[in-house]
């Protein structure tokens, strides 16, 4: 695990109404944990400085189930983004 600290590291971040409403509620609490997880190690840093084993050593599961948990994740945000730019919100 990089602990290298980034620009987006920061605690567990709660979700917010706002976040919550843009996703439509629906990301599971899993999902919002490993998405916070994923951030705060750097998953999301260009380059890249956590992967999948990283996320999982903070959730306490396998890199797959992260792995899974993050791909989830990241479709339900896409659809709320695109939903969001189609409806000129």
């Amino acid at each position: 695990m990089n602990s290298r600290p980034t620009s987006r590291q920061t605690a567990t971040t709660p979700a917010t109404p706002a976040a919550r409403e843009s996703t439509g509620g629906s990301l599971t609490d899993r999902q919002r944990e490993a998405v916070a997880a994923a951030n705060r190690l750097g998953y999301y840093e260009t380059p890249r400085t956590a992967t999948h084993a990283d996320v999982a050593a903070e959730l306490g599961c396998s890199p797959q189930t992260a792995g899974e948990h993050l791909r989830r994740a990241e479709a339900k945000l896409a659809d709320a983004a695109l939903d969001e730019v189609r409806s000129g919100r």
